[in-house]
């Protein structure tokens, strides 16, 4: 099978699948087999003779219904696929960001630790409806 352009089509110049003529400068796929509907067996008194349709000669099939048929199948177009990979490569790219930070912070709060310059944490003494308090409000009011 061959990817062509419509302007190297044989006759009958149709879809295989939709029965369609592809338009001007689209592409399709040549399957490099021709399309015989059948006909008239041999005999011993006459040669076989071929049934001649709108359908009979080359077979082809348009970039639409190929592109439906990847999509049935779940497959994806190549251009997809590299935009795919590079937004994939620039969030591994975030994600080394991240980890450097995280890993230098890391590396700084242990030295803080270290040299005793980082508090220790401490629990919240004041139950939780007294944590946070406005001069003047009261909630009884």
């Amino acid at each position: 099978m061959d990817v062509i352009g419509t302007e190297y089509m044989i006759k009958p110049n149709l879809c295989l699948s939709c029965e369609m003529t592809p338009d001007p400068g689209s592409r399709v796929i040549d399957t490099l087999r021709d399309l015989s509907v059948g006909g008239v067996p041999a005999t011993a008194d006459a040669e076989a003779m071929d049934l001649v349709t709108h359908l009979s000669g080359r077979k082809y099939v348009c970039e639409a219904c190929a592109t439906d048929f990847a999509i049935k199948f779940g497959w994806t177009k190549p251009a997809d696929v590299e935009t795919l990979s590079e937004e994939l490569s620039s969030v591994r790219g975030e994600l080394n960001a991240l980890k450097l930070s995280t890993e230098a912070g890391e590396r700084v709060l242990e030295a803080l630790k270290a040299a005793d310059l980082f508090p220790e944490e401490r629990p919240v003494d004041a139950p939780s409806h007294e944590i946070f308090s406005m001069p003047g409000y009261r909630e009884d009011s």
